[in-house]
């Protein structure tokens, strides 16, 4: 499975300035594609040689573990050639033609190798729908190419195949951030979630616990039905507790729960507009006098 891991606490463009480098964290954050198994399925249909695919797939790993990117692909087209629904071999060139983007020394215009794996990814989920490591991937060629809404609709789609794995989170998070002005509040969510699963980056964790703090500052409409339920039960048993007819034991109840109902509205939902208005904090001082 590919390890996952971003560069420092830094929010990183997830399309920088030079799109080299975001190619260079995917090389980093794939670390273990070229010689782990990846969670793509092979069809069940008859045509084609699995064995012999598996064999090729194999073979291309290796050669990918030695540095042999190209004749890793010519390994892999050999796979899919014997049987084109090995989803992990699409999988795996496209990881390939992303290592020779990096090299320096490759004859191959950048731009075909990266058309090349964003058809290997397509190619993969195909034949894997739920290819959650794909969608991820392909997401990061789109983001680097600025093409943000693509690569938003994929790291929801490798959320969704992959719901515990906090790398996702963290670039769609990224993108909703710096690229998108109507999902703010929407990053923020998806920061909380990176944090939830375990990432470990401590400048978003910290942006996590203040986003926390200011969820529970704001007063939500629960918060604003809450103590308008507790002005009225304050008003009823203050009301209750002057009727005629009652001991001095009684009144004195009521009037204790009636300044228990007001203290929690204050206490509790001070910040409400609600509470605001009709000042509580003033009725609550008026009435101890």
């Amino acid at each position: 499975m590919r390890a996952m891991a971003h560069e420092g606490p830094a929010l990183i463009h997830p399309a920088p300035s030079c799109p080299l480098g975001l190619f260079r964290r995917l090389a980093r954050i794939l670390p273990a594609l070229a010689v782990a198994g990846v969670a793509g399925c092979a069809s069940s249909s008859p045509n084609g040689d699995l064995g012999r695919a598996t064999e090729l797939l194999e073979q291309g790993k290796a050669a990918a573990t030695q540095g042999d990117h190209t004749r890793a692909i010519e390994l892999y087209t050999g796979a899919v050639k014997a049987y084109p629904n090995l989803a992990e071999a699409y999988f795996q060139r496209a990881y390939c033609q992303i290592q020779l983007r990096l090299n320096r020394d490759s004859q191959i215009d950048a731009r075909k190798l990266e058309d090349r794996a964003i058809e290997d990814y397509s190619l993969a989920l195909e034949r894997n729908p739920a290819f959650g490591d794909a969608f991820f991937s392909r997401a990061m060629v789109y983001s680097s190419r600025a093409q943000y809404r693509l690569a938003a609709e994929d790291l929801l789609k490798a959320i969704e195949f992959k719901p515990q794995d906090s790398e996702p989170h963290y670039w769609l998070a990224q993108l909703y951030d710096m690229k998108f002005e109507d999902k703010k509040a929407e990053a923020n969510n998806h920061y909380e979630k990176y944090v939830e699963l375990g990432g470990k980056d401590q400048e978003i964790r910290q942006r996590v616990k203040l986003w926390k703090e200011l969820k529970k500052a704001v007063p939500s409409p629960e918060d604003e039905q809450k103590v308008m339920e507790l002005h009225e039960t304050f008003k009823r048993l203050l009301a209750d507790s002057v009727k005629p007819g009652l001991s001095n034991v009684e009144k004195d109840r009521l009037k204790a729960e009636a300044v228990r109902a007001l203290e929690e509205a204050v206490t509790k939902y001070g910040n409400t507009q609600y509470a605001q208005r009709f000042l509580l904090k003033t009725i609550l001082e008026s009435f101890r006098k």
